[in-house]
């Protein structure tokens, strides 16, 4: 997706994160986060069946379990055509609590849209201790932007559970193929 953006591009900073004005380094919880990517190719995947709508809508859920069977991180990837919104969601989990997640999704701001990378933190009762952003005018280009803080934002896993357990709206209601025998 191609998007016309503003000329509010961010530059990269070497490895420091901007936060509030002041330079800091990243966080043993951005570590961990980078860990735990590295690590998902040897870790268990569950997906999901792909939820698809009559007009290209789409839900999708992938968990990743480590050798003690525990979520390690969940992929969101969630597409409404009728509101063109199209987002991925990271939860990363360390020992089955949740301690951050990351929002990838084209967003749109007077008429203009941009891709947006939000990432927030979680203390061990599931509260938002901090979040961070970094945006650019093309996908491309959103490794090389600097992260600022902002609000803090929960992003809720509701949804992807409801998809990887087929509850709620992802509730199956195949029941069988009919056979019919052919002319002969």
């Amino acid at each position: 997706v191609v998007a016309c953006g503003s000329n509010s591009k961010q530059e990269a900073k070497n490895d420091s994160v901007e936060l509030s004005g002041e330079k800091i380094k990243p966080s043993d919880l951005d570590k961990l986060m980078l860990d735990i990517d590295f690590q998902t190719p040897n870790l268990v995947r569950v997906e999901s069946l792909t939820y698809l709508k009559s007009d290209g809508s789409m839900m999708v859920g992938t968990a990743f379990l480590d050798q003690n069977e525990l979520i390690t991180k969940i992929v969101e990837e969630y597409a409404d055509v009728s509101k063109n919104i199209r987002s991925r969601t990271e939860f990363y989990s360390n020992g089955g609590v949740l301690f951050a997640t990351r929002k990838q999704s084209e967003k749109v701001k007077d008429n203009q849209a941009y891709f947006s990378d939000e990432v927030s933190f979680y203390d061990e009762e599931g509260n938002v201790k901090s979040s961070k952003e970094r945006i650019a005018d093309f996908e491309e280009d959103i490794e090389n932007a600097s992260y600022v803080k902002i609000n803090n934002v929960a992003h809720s896993n509701e949804l992807a559970m409801q998809v990887l357990n087929q509850k709620g709206q992802f509730v199956t209601t195949f029941q069988g193929f009919v056979e019919q025998s052919g002319y002969q």
